[in-house]
């Protein structure tokens, strides 16, 4: 470490030790007129601390100073100062992590929000359509329940004019026959 770094020792030769604590009694411009509340001692009264250019002593002996040189004290107050910068560093890259976290925070929660958007329409399309199929499923089971009677009927229809042809056709060899076996006859008879 350099040594113009390091201040003189002549800057400080005593070290300043606190005396004593007195109590003041309060001001008038302390009280406020827009207060019902008394004054609280705790939180009104003024203390001043003085402090004096001499070693205390304990029981008639002179404390020395606590063998920490002036240039230790300095090294102590610069790594101190280092500490607090790098908790400054510290907390700077905490604090853009954090912004960086609440922005991708932001942009995934408007994501979320238009992708609930989105299947909000798609579930009533959905709704919408698969009602619109019901009523078409109705409709037609509607109609087929009408047209089970008239096909049984058409059905019945059908068998009877298949019978009456069946008869007919019947009747028709029949005659045929009997017409084959006139023209025969009557074959015979003209010769």
């Amino acid at each position: 470490m350099p040594s113009s770094s390091v201040p003189s020792t002549s800057l400080t030769k005593q070290p300043y030790f606190r005396e004593d604590t007195v109590t003041l009694p309060p001001n008038d411009h302390d009280s406020h007129p827009w207060s019902s509340a008394p004054p609280s001692s705790m939180y009104n009264s003024r203390k001043r601390v003085e402090f004096h250019d001499k070693t205390q002593t304990f029981n008639g002996q002179q404390q020395q100073n606590s063998g920490r040189s002036d240039e230790e004290l300095f090294l102590q107050l610069e790594d101190a100062i280092k500490k607090e910068q790098k908790m400054d560093e510290k907390l700077k890259k905490q604090i853009a992590e954090n912004r960086h976290l609440s922005a991708v925070n932001e942009d995934l929660q408007a994501k979320y929000e238009v992708l609930t958007d989105e299947l909000q329409q798609i579930t009533g399309k959905v709704t919408k359509e698969r009602r619109t199929l019901l009523e078409e499923n109705i409709d037609l089971q509607r109609r087929l329940d009408e047209l089970t009677p008239l096909l049984a009927e058409k059905e019945a229809q059908i068998a009877r004019i298949l019978n009456e042809k069946e008869g007919l056709s019947s009747r028709l060899r029949t005659t045929t026959t009997q017409l084959s076996s006139l023209q025969v006859s009557f074959i015979i008879l003209l010769f």
